[in-house]
């Protein structure tokens, strides 16, 4: 019976990717609210499921005052469960993507309270299981850096990013965290939080360790760029060149800053003469 009602609560919820309909998702949510009431002491598996569909549902609806409380009480009920910290990630998701205008390209954020609400949910999972090998808390910990770093909490998401790359240098957004530590380092100097002469070394270190732990990312280029003005301003003019040379190397043709590195770079090679 709770196998059923999973089901048909699933494919309500499944109904959503051809077109939204606030109706499916209530009905959705009655489902699986009746899977977890019909069986309140049960562990398998399905309940599980029906309880974090739930949640789920609650937060496409709006209806989210005690999520974290229902987050919480998943996390106690089936805290061994080896799929737990993935799922409460996923759940963390929900509120992410509705942080931006566009879900798909999460650039331009659209609520700051949705990205605490995601962190939160977020920095459970980081309290609960902190020894654990799961995706689920690698995911937590980056994207909990990425949701401060979001609402200007620099030095939260300094730690956050910093831990990721000592703990997990081969997983998969590694290579981003450690670009990030130095952006974030930049915007603590900028903002007058650390003086020069302790952020610009580390801002150093930091892309450096892209190009060096990294060199196929990403990265590289903007971490190449940000080497070249870091030194322009050390007045390291030679040491700029070859960063600069470096962005112009592994850079999509395409890159808008292109035609800016080339002209700073002739500056350079001209002032050598």
């Amino acid at each position: 019976m709770a196998g059923l009602l999973w089901k048909l609560g699933n494919i309500s919820w499944q109904q959503e990717k051809y077109g939204w309909s606030r109706q499916l998702y209530q009905r959705a949510r009655q489902l699986y609210q009746r899977t977890v009431e019909t069986y309140p002491d049960s562990n398998d598996v399905i309940v599980m499921k029906s309880r974090v569909e739930k949640i789920r549902a609650d937060i496409k609806l709006g209806d989210d005052p005690n999520v974290l409380a229902d987050v919480n009480e998943l996390i106690a009920d089936f805290n061994d469960n080896p799929a737990l910290p993935e799922t409460v990630f996923e759940i963390g998701e929900q509120y992410y993507y509705k942080a931006f205008e566009d879900p798909k390209k999460c650039r331009k954020v659209k609520s700051e309270e949705s990205l605490h609400k995601s962190k939160d949910i977020w920095e459970r999972i980081i309290a609960q299981w902190p020894g654990s090998k799961s995706i689920g808390l690698k995911h937590a910990q980056y994207f909990t850096a990425v949701c401060y770093r979001r609402i200007g909490e620099y030095e939260k998401a300094l730690n956050y990013y910093q831990q990721v790359v000592d703990n997990w240098p081969d997983y998969q957004y590694a290579w981003s965290a450690q670009c990030l530590v130095g952006s974030c380092y930049k915007r603590l100097r900028d903002l007058g939080k650390l003086p020069e002469s302790v952020a610009n070394p580390k801002i150093e270190q930091a892309y450096k360790a892209v190009l060096e732990k990294y060199p196929d990312s990403a990265a590289v280029p903007s971490a190449s760029l940000k080497l070249g003005h870091l030194n322009l301003e050390m007045s390291r003019n030679i040491d700029a060149a070859q960063y600069f040379e470096l962005f112009l190397a592994t850079a999509n043709p395409n890159d808008p800053r292109i035609k800016s590195v080339e002209a700073r770079l002739e500056e350079l090679k001209g002032e050598e003469k």
